[in-house]
């Protein structure tokens, strides 16, 4: 009786802590774009990347991305709510070193 309880207890507290600490789906995409691919939509990312932000080499990738696997769009959607300010920030530290910081250094 007691494990039964108990397992009614923890089993909820375990699922959602697995669950609250899944990656947004707009990170899982913009670190595939980077990291993961190997395919044309990183070969985008990757000549986007050299001269643009974050967001714009990720959204390019994935709009590449979706010509290729028909998502209907969800991966870019995804990446454009969450907005610029937000990819930049996370794929500062996750780009490629080819590609250029979001935050240029003033001089």
């Amino acid at each position: 009786m007691f494990l039964t309880k108990l397992a009614l207890f923890v089993l909820p507290l375990f699922h959602a802590g697995v669950i609250g600490e899944q990656q947004p789906d707009w990170q899982i995409h913009s670190n595939w774009c980077a990291n993961v691919d190997n395919g044309s939509s990183h070969r985008v990312y990757l000549n986007t990347c050299g001269s643009s932000d974050q967001y714009d080499s990720v959204l390019a990738c994935q709009r590449d991305a979706g010509l290729n696997n028909g998502d209907g769009g969800a991966a870019v959607r995804a990446v454009e709510n969450a907005g610029r300010d937000a990819v930049n920030a996370y794929m500062e530290n996750n780009k490629p070193r080819q590609c250029v910081s979001s935050y240029p250094q003033s001089h």
